[in-house]
């Protein structure tokens, strides 16, 4: 990714994310594949978050990962529009995807 599209990317966060995303545990589907966050975007309060939907190394529901950021505030970033925080949720997921591989998932 181009310097000024990482700043571009960086500038359209409002809140930066309270996770440590290179701490998590490694979630394996029954195909291989495997995932450490899983994130989607969901409208609350006026503002697009970005939550995990692996919690505690699980898959959950969307009502469960809204409930788990309403109880604990944990969230991946607040963004004003969907469209950056899909930019920023397909970041996430190429760096996830990249510190997978060099741990041999």
């Amino acid at each position: 990714m181009r310097e000024n599209a990482v700043a571009s990317l960086i500038a359209a966060v409002l809140v930066f994310g309270n996770i440590n995303v290179n701490d998590r545990i490694v979630f394996q589907w029954e195909d291989g594949k495997v995932s450490t966050v899983l994130s989607k975007s969901f409208a609350i309060d006026d503002q697009i978050v970005l939550l995990p939907t692996i919690v505690h190394g699980r898959p959950v529901s969307d009502k469960e990962a809204v409930g788990h950021y309403n109880r604990t505030g944990e969230h991946l970033g607040i963004f004003n529009s969907q469209e950056e925080a899909k930019a920023f949720a397909e970041r996430l997921h190429n760096q996830q995807e990249e510190m997978c591989i060099n741990q041999g998932f």
